[in-house]
C-alpha cells in the first residue's frame, strides 16, 4: 500500500504505514477500507502510534501493523482526527 494515499475530507493529512502480512490474500482496497474504519474509530492519536493488535477479525488475519508516521511536522504530540 506504499503508493496508495488515503484522502479523507475535513481531516488533517496523516501518513499511515500499513504492513500487510505476507500470507494475506486480501485485496489492498479492502485493507484500505478496514484501515480507514480503524482510524475513524479513534478520534485522537499520539505521535508514533502503532497498532499491532486488532479487535477486527479482518485486520487480525491480514495486517501485521498499522502506524501513524511522519508526525514530526505536527507541533503537538496529540493529533485530533476529528478536525
Amino acid at each position: 500500500m506504499e503508493t496508495d494515499r488515503m484522502e479523507v475530507t475535513n481531516k488533517p493529512n496523516v501518513n499511515v504505514e500499513v504492513h500487510v502480512k505476507s500470507v494475506s490474500t486480501a485485496k489492498l482496497s479492502e485493507v484500505r477500507t478496514q484501515v480507514e474504519a480503524l482510524l475513524n474509530r479513534h478520534s485522537v492519536v499520539f505521535r508514533n502510534t502503532r497498532w499491532t493488535e486488532f479487535d477486527q477479525e479482518f485486520l487480525q488475519r491480514h495486517v501485521e501493523s498499522i502506524a501513524i508516521v511522519d508526525l514530526d511536522k505536527v507541533k503537538s504530540q496529540r493529533l485530533d482526527l476529528t478536525s
